[in-house]
């Protein structure tokens, strides 16, 4: 009888060993599958962060805002305008001028241009509005050249109907005179039709005159043309800035 006594105290003591041993394994299992949570949290935060991240680099490296340009080449088909020193008319003068600015315009991606007409065709004057109305231009330039019977005359001028529209007229008449080199005759308001109806900042540049023999020279050569559209164009920008500047004060 002492024997078995004696060893009855062995087997408590392994019994609790044993299920001291189990207990800390079932410790460690709940313990790993704790960090694993963890860890798929983890990566979840992490995998969030960087579609976040993504986000914002793509919003960051999307196109600026693009700006839509109406160029109306004035005259045309049966409305010649009026006649050069040379006998050139004023609306093929208008249609080549347009063409340069528009080329101008399709190789800077902050502008998408539109032209009124692309050929020698004649459009009505509140049709030509209207277009770029439907087409929800940002600005519209009218192109045209001036004439007088006093050959001597010479220079630039910018026409504008709307008050909204003087500020574009100010800046492209800036650029104009001081890109293109022709005398500055300033801007002036007046009740132009093609303007009349446009829904955006419209003008309409007098770029020179015809009737004077070097002045007509100047505004029919791809050099003159190049030069008065890159004018026109940077006057454009300036305006566009601005506007964008004063909406966004940040």
């Amino acid at each position: 009888m002492i024997h078995y006594r004696r060893r009855k105290p062995i087997k408590v003591i392994l019994l609790m060993l044993v299920v001291f041993v189990v207990m800390i394994g079932f410790n460690i299992i709940e313990h790993s599958d704790s960090r694993t949570l963890v860890a798929d949290d983890t990566s979840s935060e992490v995998s969030s962060q960087s579609d976040e991240a993504l986000k914002k680099v793509t919003k960051v490296s999307s196109p600026s805002q693009t700006y839509r340009i109406a160029i109306d080449p004035g005259h045309g088909g049966s409305d010649p305008g009026a006649m050069g020193v040379s006998g050139a008319y004023e609306k093929e003068f208008n249609l080549s001028l347009a063409q340069v600015i528009y080329e101008v315009l399709e190789a800077d991606p902050m502008f998408e241009p539109y032209m009124t007409r692309e050929n020698d065709e004649y459009i009505e004057l509140n049709e030509r509005a209207a277009m770029a109305n439907a087409w929800n231009a940002d600005a519209l330039i009218s192109i045209h050249a001036n004439t007088y019977e006093d050959s001597t005359v010479t220079g630039t001028e910018t026409i504008y109907r709307h008050e909204g529209s003087k500020a574009l007229a100010e800046i492209i008449q800036r650029h104009l005179t001081q890109d293109f080199g022709l005398r500055d005759r300033g801007i002036k308001q007046e009740r132009m039709h093609v303007l009349s109806t446009a829904k955006m900042p419209a003008v309409l540049i007098e770029v020179g005159y015809l009737t004077n023999a070097e002045e007509e020279k100047l505004l029919r050569s791809s050099e003159g043309q190049e030069l008065a559209a890159n004018a026109i164009v940077n006057g454009l920008k300036e305006y566009l800035m601005e506007m964008k500047s004063s909406d966004d004060p940040t």
